[in-house]
């Protein structure tokens, strides 16, 4: 009896302290909400978590952990297994378990829109997937509206996943995309992209809000696909906008400055180029063949300008083959003048098409055609003896050469070629003279140049002489002096030195002239040193390194070699210590 008293008096007492303790938390608990409401923290645990959030996060307490470990590994076996709708339902439970990490539903969004959406038996079941990833994205960031990344990941995956894999899946889903919405993945990805700018508030980095002006640039060239010329506009325009709004963001960024500055160079260049091609249609509209030429040449070469670091090479390629099509439409109207100007113009731009890495075999064909024409046209300037007509067709025919034999350097028909050529110089070099001659002489030195840098060493046979005896007429004639002239000889000879030196060529002769001009390099890297002139000790550092890393590479263990490297290091490390300290 008297135990059941001390019992319940022990009952009566915790429940009075916990009374107490409640009575205390009341105005604290008024203080937390007032806290909560002016930082505009968006989760109540007692009022806005869903009920299995609230089991995960408060009721499991420190078990939590431990039970999140283990669905990791079920999940990780259901997914081994292929179990797929099982992975789905403990990826939302680890989601549950996990609300404020994320990673876990950054994590959990992929896994469903590319590893489940690929595994997917059909085309249709690998969409459901994809959505199914995205909607699970969009979950987490109602739960964690102020996540910057989150947003970003779901602007990713609708321009990533939704658009940008080339692959036949990809375009299907595109295209459901737009049926089931009305809008692009485009569209989409920007307002997350836009989402994420929002909510960043200065903690993301150029880099990743770097995406929004990236789908503009996209949704332009859509729209010039399309053929709406004014929508391609806006979004390079928008696009440009962007870009310097997030430079002035981030103005301590040099990496992300500078290539928003050659891509607002490379917009720029489009919307110029779209520009002329405009004016070129009025002047065609008139027949003014002298007017429409310049304005189309115009628009290829900034076209070209566009070209460069450009990731959407195809749209510069449709161009530049647009106006070269047109070209060769103008030469039957065209005076000799002028013909002479768009032949030249023809062979610029298909020489920059086959010089791309995703080359198209018509290019190839086309620069052939244009190599057996210019040859016609300089032999037949040849036996005219129009010194003018021959120096421009043997400019064009080296360069369609080179290009088409630098895409197939073992094809014999190729190597052949550049062999011809570079006879046919030799032999117009015992009739030329002045100007006409050193340009002859140039071009012979470059096609037996390539040759011997492919390794073609027999087929240049009758080049090496010509290089050797170019080389030692210009060290014997240079001096020690620095002028710009000479200083040009002075890397035309170490250019060829460093060419046989590789090749294994008169390499005794080349080993000698080469530490001398070494030494000459780095006397001249250590005056500059001393004189602080910056520029002249980095273009002299450069050229001395590159010829002693040379003999070093052939002589591991070269004494000379070794010195000259250390002093030029000695006298760099000077050099900054100086600077920093200025």
């Amino acid at each position: 009896m008297m135990a059941a008293k001390r019992l319940a008096g022990s009952r009566l007492v915790s429940i009075g302290v916990i009374v107490i303790l409640l009575a205390a938390m009341y105005p604290l608990q008024g203080q937390i909400e007032a806290t909560r409401k002016e930082h505009k923290f968006s989760i109540n645990p007692l009022k806005d978590l869903p009920a299995g959030e609230f089991f995960g996060t408060v009721l499991l307490g420190g078990f939590r952990a431990i039970a999140v470990d283990l669905i990791w590994m079920k999940a990780k076996e259901a997914e081994n297994n292929h179990d797929w709708h099982r992975l789905y339902v403990l990826n939302r439970l680890i989601a549950s378990l996990q609300p404020r990490f994320i990673q876990v539903w950054n994590f959990n969004m992929w896994k469903m829109a590319y590893n489940l959406s690929v595994a997917a038996p059909t085309d249709r079941e690998g969409w459901q997937w994809v959505k199914k990833g995205i909607e699970f994205g969009k979950e987490g960031f109602e739960r964690n509206p102020d996540s910057w990344r989150l947003a970003w990941y779901i602007g990713h995956h609708y321009f990533h996943r939704c658009g940008s894999i080339n692959d036949e899946r990809t375009g299907k889903y595109q295209r459901w995309l737009f049926e089931e919405t009305g809008k692009t993945n485009w569209q989409h990805a920007l307002y997350w992209f836009l989402k994420s700018y929002e909510v960043s508030n200065r903690r993301s980095n150029p880099n990743w809000l770097g995406m929004v002006p990236t789908v503009y640039r996209q949704m332009a060239y859509e729209a010039e696909e399309n053929g709406d010329l004014e929508a391609t506009k806006k979004y390079r325009l928008e696009a440009i906008v962007w870009l310097y709004r997030i430079m002035d963001r981030y103005p301590n960024n040099p990496s992300f400055n500078r290539y928003a500055t050659d891509e607002i160079s490379r917009l720029r260049a489009r919307l110029r180029a779209h520009e002329h091609e405009a004016q070129a249609r009025r002047m065609r509209t008139e027949n003014k063949i002298g007017e429409e030429f310049e304005l189309i040449s115009r628009a290829a070469q900034y076209w070209m300008e566009a070209y460069r670091g450009n990731p959407y090479i195809d749209e510069q390629a449709r161009h530049l083959e647009t106006i070269a099509a047109r070209l060769e439409e103008l030469l039957p109207d065209a005076d000799e003048a002028l013909k002479t100007s768009i032949e030249t113009e023809i062979v610029e731009i298909w020489v920059r098409l086959i010089a791309r890495p995703e080359y198209d075999e018509k290019y190839t064909e086309k620069c052939e055609e244009l190599d057996e024409k210019s040859t016609a046209t300089l032999r037949e300037a040849i036996a005219q003896g129009n010194e003018g007509r021959m120096l421009l067709n043997l400019d064009h025919v080296l360069r369609l050469r080179r290009q088409l034999y630098a895409k197939d350097t073992f094809s014999e028909k190729r190597i052949n070629s550049m062999r011809e050529f570079a006879d046919t110089c030799e032999k117009l070099l015992l009739q030329a003279k002045g100007q006409a001659r050193a340009f002859i002489a140039e071009s012979a030195r470059r096609a037996w140049y390539d040759l011997l840098d492919f390794g073609h060493t027999e087929a240049a046979k009758a080049g090496i002489e010509h290089l050797k005896a170019r080389a030692e007429t210009i060290l014997r004639s240079i001096g020690p002096g620095q002028s710009q002239q000479q200083e040009e000889l002075r890397r035309e000879a170490v250019r060829v030195l460093l060419l046989f030196y590789k090749t294994d060529i008169e390499r005794v002769w080349a080993d000698e002239r080469l530490r001398k001009l070494g030494e000459h390099y780095t006397k001249a890297f250590e005056a500059a040193s001393r004189q602080k002139n910056r520029d002249a000790q980095l273009e002299t550092h450069g050229n001395s390194a590159e010829i002693w890393r040379a003999i070093r590479r052939r002589h591991p263990t070269d004494p000379q070699a070794e010195d000259n490297l250390n002093r030029m290091a000695e006298a760099f490390r000077i050099s900054q210590a100086s600077k920093e300290s200025r």
